[in-house]
């Protein structure tokens, strides 16, 4: 570099990426020309996985089909990240999981169990799902059932439990804690976590235990995102949603450890 082309002519470049750690990176090169008619073209380059999304530029960092979708204000009640080779969604409710409101939640349990079982992804489809203290309502088992998924439950977060399932729906607060969960995680199971109570104390009792390890996690400080759901951003959960899909009352944010980069979901 620099090298002289001629017009029509090509010129291959090889670009080698070395990460040294397991956050995504992302870039943008530059290439200058004295081409009167377009001196400069930017070229995006991304490596690793969770690659962040940088603000406001117009690109698609993390390549997920969504532009700026971490460009947010405010706390968020509900995040996504793929975590290794599996995924993970914390909700910071469980209203949405109950059988009073009826078909409302149909097109958000549409999304999830779509995006648990990796829906249209190469390879083989996560198609056993398990059920942990969640409760599933026969909305959600029909919702499972139309996508091809099968149900069932799942006796705890031990490794020969979870070897039985390939993504888990699970209520934090009635749930064990166990290294097994992150590892079964990171090596190709999904797992949705929600939790009860108004943000008080249920995160030093319950939640934290649950969720260790974990890049996401309740954020049970003052005041409470009380509900309802403000807005969905975008996401294959969460696209073309109204704010209506998914009930949400009292409950609990959802944060993020440093460097996760993961989607927001929902905000009150």
């Amino acid at each position: 570099l620099p090298f002289t082309l001629a017009a029509g002519a090509t010129q291959d470049l090889t670009l080698r990426y070395q990460p040294v750690d397991t956050v995504g990176d992302v870039t943008t090169l530059f290439i200058g020309s004295n081409d009167a008619a377009q001196s400069e073209r930017r070229v995006l380059i991304t490596g690793g996985a969770n690659v962040p999304e940088i603000c406001d530029n117009g690109l698609d960092e993390d390549n997920d089909g969504f532009i700026d979708e971490d460009c947010v204000p405010g706390r968020p009640i509900g995040r996504a990240v793929v975590l290794g080779q599996g995924r993970l969604f914390v909700w910071g409710d469980e209203h949405v999981k109950m059988e009073s409101y009826g078909a409302r939640p149909a097109p958000f349990w549409r999304g999830v169990f779509g995006w648990l079982s990796c829906e249209g992804c190469p390879g083989p489809r996560r198609t056993r799902i398990g059920d942990l203290n969640a409760e599933l309502n026969p909305l959600m088992r029909a919702e499972a059932s139309a996508l091809g998924l099968n149900v069932t439950s799942v006796g705890g977060t031990d490794a020969a439990s979870l070897a039985t399932v390939d993504a888990v729906l699970a209520v934090a607060n009635f749930t064990p804690a166990s290294p097994d969960l992150l590892r079964w995680v990171q090596e190709g199971g999904a797992l949705m976590i929600m939790a009860i109570g108004i943000g008080s104390d249920e995160c030093t009792s319950s939640l934290d235990a649950f969720t260790a390890g974990f890049p996401l996690f309740f954020d049970c400080t003052d005041p409470n995102p009380w509900g309802p759901v403000g807005v969905f951003k975008p996401h294959p959960i969460s696209f073309g949603l109204q704010s209506s899909a998914a009930p949400f009352v009292n409950g609990h944010f959802v944060a993020e450890a440093p460097g996760t980069h993961s989607t927001v979901i929902a905000l009150p």
